[in-house]
Formats: C-alpha cells, structure tokens, sequence
C-alpha cells in the first residue's frame, strides 16, 4: 500500500499533480481553438505528471517502472512539447523520427543504468538531454516570436533559458566535482527544486495560452484587415482548380497563342536557310532575320510565361507599370486575330504620368481577355472597331475599352463578372471573375456596361501613383516617362 505521507511530502508527487492540471486547465480555455499544437502540448503536459508520479513513487513501485517507464513518458513529454512548437512553425517532427530517437534515448539510459551502472553518468546523461530540450524550446519559441511577433512567446524563451542555466551549473558542479551525484538527486527532489519546476511549468502554460490566443487574435486581425482581397483570392483558386481540371482547353489555347510566334520563327528560319544556301544574303540581313527570330522567340516565352502563371498564379509581383504601354503590348498578343477578323485597334491617352503600382503580367492578362471577348462579341461582323482610352483621373488611372459590338443584355450586366456565368458554349465562365478579382486585389475597379454609342464597355480603374511612391514601395525603379 502506498504511504499517503510519501505523496504528500514529496517534491516530484506535488509537480506530478501541478502538471495533470495545467494541461486540463490549456485544454478548457482554448476551447474551440484545439489545433495540434495545442493536442501536443496538454498531452505532454498529462505525460510530465504521469512521470513525475512513478517517479516519486520510486522504491514502492518496481525499478522498471519508475526508471524506464517513468524517464521514457518524461522524454516523450519533452518531445511533444517541441512538436507543439513545430507545428506553430507548420515543421512536424516525423512519427518515425520521434518514435526512433526515443528508443535510442532509453536504450542510452538504460545501457549506463544497467550496463555500466554508473550513477553520475547516468545523472549527467539525463540532466544534458533536459537541458538540450530546455534549449530547443527556446529557440523554437523565439522563432515562433520573431516570425509571428507572438510577445507571449517571448516569456516561454525566458523561462527555457532560466531552465537552461539552472541545469547547466549543475552539469558544471557535477562534472568539476563541486557536487556529489546523491546532491544532485536531493537537489532534484527537494521542496525547492519542486517549486521552481512547478513556477517553471505554470509561466510555461500561460505563456503557451498567450501564444494560442495572440495566434487566434492575429488570425482574427487579418481577417478583418483583408476580408475583401480573402474573398477575391478565394475566388482565384476556385478559377484555378477548375483551370487544373480543364487542361485540355487550355492546351489548345496554348497551342493557339502560340501559333503565331512559332509560324514566324519558322518562316524567318526558312528563309534564313534558304539565303545562306544560295548565297543571297549579307551579314546586315542575316543579323536582321535573326533579329525577327529572337524577337518571337521571346513572345512565345512570354506567352508560356503568362500562360503557366495562369494555371498557377503566384503572389503579386509589384512594380511601376505605364499602363500607356502596357495597352499596346498586350494588344500585340491580338492584332493578327484583329486583322484576319477585320478588326481595327484604336488607341487614345492623356499626357502625363499614367503609371500604377501593380502586377505587369497580372494586368496583361486582365486586357488580353478583354480584347479577347470584344473580338469575340464582334464575330460575324464585317467591320470592327475596339477602342482603348487611357485616362488619368484623379485619384485613379483610367482604362476604358470599349467596341462596336451588339453590347450586354440586361441578363448579361445583371451576372457578368459572377464565377462560371458565361454565354460561350464552350466558356468557363471565369475569364471576367478572375479579371475583377486581380483588379481588385490591385486595390481598383472593373466595371462592365454598354457604351452610349452602342458595344460593351470594360473601364478599369486603378489607384495612380507617382515616381516618389514607386521608390518607396520597394519595387523597381520607376519608368521614365
């Protein structure tokens, strides 16, 4: 039977009993936010009592339980507190990992136990890994605290390093024999080595909570910060997974896009063959010819790059971008469909700075579909025109993109813009909404409606900025205009 007298006086029992309620006491006020690191954290915290118990029940219980079984749980602990921590930084330990280092660990402590029977080994073996882990924790948390600016993390660092040197000097005392192995152990078990534990393991709890609502706080902040751009980019990746599921339209696309650029690296190479075999050409022709090479060598790069970036968008890359320019190069990517449609591309500006602060290639692909749908919108038609009109407008850079086309339908300007609405037989119905979606994120409007002289009108606006905030943006260097 158990003395009631022993659990009541020992240092190890009272901590066992400290640490099964502080993981039930994490676990209730966290309540609703039980992510992992909060599993791994409380059931360490059950694993630290659990051995701290067997540990001070030792000499009433057998050996193999209040050595093995008890150090075995204690290191387990220690292991799943650093886990908790590695799955704030989203860097888990690996089952296996942890399963195989804690049997290297007890197959260690009970080598020195068993094997060498050495009691200040196994002393020093088993305060240097406390202390390793001590360490790692500290290091863990301020990661955790730097990266996240968790403050609360920041008093989880300093309770590890208080850990850290409380059980280096007794490494030091140990090893430089200022200390005798049974003082160490008596250290261990005194009323003030149990208090300080205990003191240790509560600041550590309440500095985990800290960090689990700083996290819950934080998650709630941006939320409400970027309400607006989470819609928008939830949107692009449902237009992206539909994308990824119809890869064969976009292979043809592709193959379209292409078309032109290939054809004309091909024919250029004839030639170039052709002139160089009979003798027809000069330097001068010859560098001209592989001039107009390179020239569709890079728009058919720029197009698999616009096109791969489509199917898997990547963060905004901001820079300076004359949207003058930008208008003209990405009506290149048309102007052949334009003319073997009988299209014609008029082009208008104001003068002055028409700069914005965005995504150049994001941009390009926002006009490409609108030029593509107003080609599109005039099929059939023997003549047509589509205007381009950019507008500084104060606080906004105007792009105005009209046609000559039949226009919406009140059915049409009631859903365009919606994801998968379209009146193509063969559309996604996402071409618009991933269009809104971009322009939004680059904190302007796309705004659809009827011309007054008849075609459909695309006005896109964006925030105007200047060479000053461009340079502060840290972005590339402002354009010259």
């Amino acid at each position: 039977m158990i003395n009631l007298q022993l659990i009541i006086s020992s240092p190890l029992l009272v901590t066992s009993v400290i640490f099964f309620i502080l993981p039930l006491l994490t676990w209730v006020v966290l309540k609703g936010q039980r992510y992992r690191s909060v599993s791994y954290w409380c059931a360490s915290g059950l694993m630290y009592g659990l051995g701290f118990f067997l540990m001070g029940l030792r000499g009433t219980v057998p050996d193999w339980v209040s050595f093995p079984v008890a150090i075995l749980l204690i290191y387990f602990a220690a292991l799943g507190r650093v886990q908790s921590l590695l799955y704030i930084l989203r860097k888990p330990l690996s089952y296996s990992f942890m399963l195989l280092s804690a049997l290297l660990f007890i197959a260690l402590f009970e080598g020195i136990r068993l094997g060498l029977e050495d009691g200040e080994l196994r002393i020093l073996f088993s305060l240097s890994i406390n202390m390793v882990f001590c360490a790692i924790l500290g290091v863990l948390a301020w990661r955790i605290a730097r990266l996240y600016r968790f403050s609360n993390a920041y008093l989880l660092v300093f309770v590890q390093l208080v850990l850290v040197i409380i059980i280096s000097s007794n490494i030091i005392k140990l090893m430089s024999g200022l200390i005798s192995p049974e003082d160490i152990m008596a250290n261990i078990i005194s009323l003030k080595a149990g208090a300080i534990g205990a003191i240790a393991a509560v600041i550590a709890n309440f500095a985990f909570i800290g960090m689990s609502l700083d996290s819950v706080i934080s998650r709630e902040a941006k939320l409400e910060i970027n309400k607006f751009d989470a819609i928008n980019k939830s949107q692009l990746v449902i237009a992206q997974l539909d994308r990824q599921r119809s890869l064969g339209a976009m292979a043809a696309s592709l193959g379209h896009e292409l078309n032109q650029p290939l054809t004309a690296i091909m024919t250029f190479t004839q030639m170039a063959k052709q002139g160089v075999n009979k003798g027809l050409l000069d330097a001068i022709q010859l560098n001209a010819i592989l001039d107009e090479v390179m020239s569709n060598t890079r728009r058919a790069n720029l197009i698999i790059e616009k096109v791969r970036g489509f199917i898997r968008p990547e963060a905004l890359k901001k820079s300076c971008v004359p949207m003058d320019q930008l208008v003209k190069d990405a009506a290149q990517f048309i102007r052949q469909d334009a003319m073997s449609r009988n299209v014609e591309l008029v082009f208008s500006q104001d003068k002055g700075s028409l700069i914005v602060l965005g995504d150049e290639t994001q941009l390009s692909q926002v006009l490409l579909n609108i030029y593509r749908n107003a080609l599109e919108a005039m099929a059939g038609q023997k003549t047509g025109k589509i205007y381009t009109a950019v507008q500084h407008v104060k606080p906004w850079i105007v792009i105005a993109v009209s046609d000559n086309g039949p226009g919406f339908s009140e059915t049409v300007l009631e859903n365009i813009g919606e994801p998968f609405f379209t009146t193509k037989p063969d559309g996604l119905g996402l071409g618009v909404s991933i269009s809104k979606s971009i322009i939004e994120q680059h904190h302007g409007k796309l705004l659809m409606s009827n011309a007054k002289d008849g075609g459909a009108l695309f006005e896109i606006l964006l925030p105007d900025v200047d060479c000053d905030q461009c340079k502060k943006s840290d972005t590339d260097a402002c354009p010259k205009i």
